[in-house]
């Protein structure tokens, strides 16, 4: 009952703090074993999107020092998270292991997936670290141990957000092909020659579907020129935006610095020109709902933007300061801008029924709230595209911003 509720409120909560979610590849089967990996860019989100793309019973690993917290220590084990205890945590406790890999490997007898991110951390940067030998020598056990299941096949799962940290960007989650653990095993399931090649294969086939940017300062700089694509609209996905951007970022490192820094403050001053609009660097500079549904949205988009105005402008600052390292930043922005959310109806209702509102009416109060709040989310810039391009002549700024946006990206290419 708790892994069905937290299941269909993960995925409430990932279509309201991302704008978009896409898969590429095919998603393994549901009715054999499987090993799926991904990579670890952003904490808690990188579970909720596997848990949310593998739609299928499935148990995750999860740092054993997880289960030390409040509450969450509690829930985890209703949430299907197994521990798994970190040298670097516990040097004492790491013989607990043996138990682990004995549950996990029992789960993927009976046919189970089992979902765990092989770097062992979370370092919220675009790069893959190196990768742990535990998915090859929990796959080799399993088919040590249950002679009669034909393979333990491995799914590389590559995750690539448009931004690590940011409200409303989009997620891209490829799915690699399958390596067989059945093709590397060997009569010795603790064949350390066949888990270091199957771990190293697997390395490579993560490489695949992960974009990497090595350089902290690189990454800024793709995130910056992939944002600016995105609102062109090209690309069909953020993993194959920012591969290619990021392919060209680190061809172009060696050219012309004062053109390159010309171009980066130009870029800067197009988000901000988009933020003072109330626009999104993460969206295309062209509405995607008809006049009609923009018309009829207006004022429930306008409604709900303004009850949820101040929970909203709180979460980003307060985030900053409660993350005590930048691979906290998104996960506080979810928890804070839900409690924030829940807390402005709370008030709100309150408010209304000291005044006297009856029940019918608190409820029709507290619709209207979740709705406009739903319809604002989604379709805020949209509605506010749509009134922009309303506006005659010089007091419409959208051909200002897509001439420069042009210029911007003829500019890019040809400096590459």
């Amino acid at each position: 009952m708790i892994y069905q509720a937290t299941s269909f409120f993960v995925h409430w909560a990932l279509r309201e703090f991302f704008c978009e979610i896409h898969v590429e590849g095919t998603v393994p089967s549901s009715e054999a074993p499987a090993i799926i990996v991904g990579n670890h860019p952003n904490m808690m989100f990188d579970a909720f999107i596997v848990a949310a793309t593998v739609q299928r019973k499935m148990w995750f690993l999860g740092k054993s020092t997880l289960f030390d917290m409040p509450v969450l220590g509690w829930l985890l084990p209703a949430l299907r998270v197994v521990p798994v205890y970190r040298r670097q945590d516990n040097p004492t406790a790491v013989g607990k292991n043996e138990g682990i890999f004995d549950k996990v490997c029992s789960r993927l007898g009976a046919g189970d997936a089992i979902a765990l991110f092989p770097e062992g951390t979370s370092m919220g940067e675009r790069r893959l670290y190196p990768i742990k030998t535990g998915a090859a020598r929990i796959a080799f056990q399993t088919l040590h141990r249950y002679p009669e299941i034909e393979d333990v096949p491995i799914v590389p799962l590559g995750i690539t957000y448009s931004h690590l940290r940011n409200f409303r960007g989009s997620v891209t989650v490829f799915v690699g092909e399958s390596l067989s653990s059945r093709a590397y095993a060997s009569d010795d399931p603790e064949d350390r020659d066949q888990v270091k090649a199957l771990t190293a294969s697997l390395e490579t086939a993560l490489k695949d579907v992960t974009v990497e940017v090595p350089d902290e300062r690189d990454a800024e700089l793709v995130d910056r020129i992939s944002s600016l694509y995105r609102t062109a609209s090209i690309g069909s996905n953020d993993f194959e935006r920012m591969k290619a951007v990021a392919h060209y970022v680190n061809s172009s490192r060696d050219k012309d610095t004062e053109e390159a820094k010309e171009l980066v403050d130009r870029m800067e001053q197009f988000s901000q020109d988009l933020r003072a609009l109330g626009l999104s660097d993460n969206e295309p500079l062209d509405s995607r709902i008809s006049a009609g549904f923009a018309l009829l949205a207006t004022l429930p988009v306008t409604v709900g933007a303004l009850i949820h105005s101040i929970p909203y402008h709180l979460t980003g600052p307060l985030a900053m300061k409660m993350a005590d390292d930048k691979m906290y930043v998104a996960t506080w922005k979810l928890v804070l801008g839900l409690s924030f959310f829940l807390l402005t109806y709370v008030v709100l209702l309150v408010l209304a029924w000291y005044a006297g509102a009856s029940w019918p009416l608190l409820l029709l109060l507290f619709s209207i709230c979740v709705t406009s709040g739903g319809l604002a989310n989604r379709h805020f810039g949209d509605v506010l595209l749509f009134w922009y391009g309303c506006l005659p002549g010089s007091l419409n700024p959208l051909g200002r911003l897509r001439t420069e946006r042009n210029s911007l990206i003829e500019r890019l290419e040809a400096f590459a």
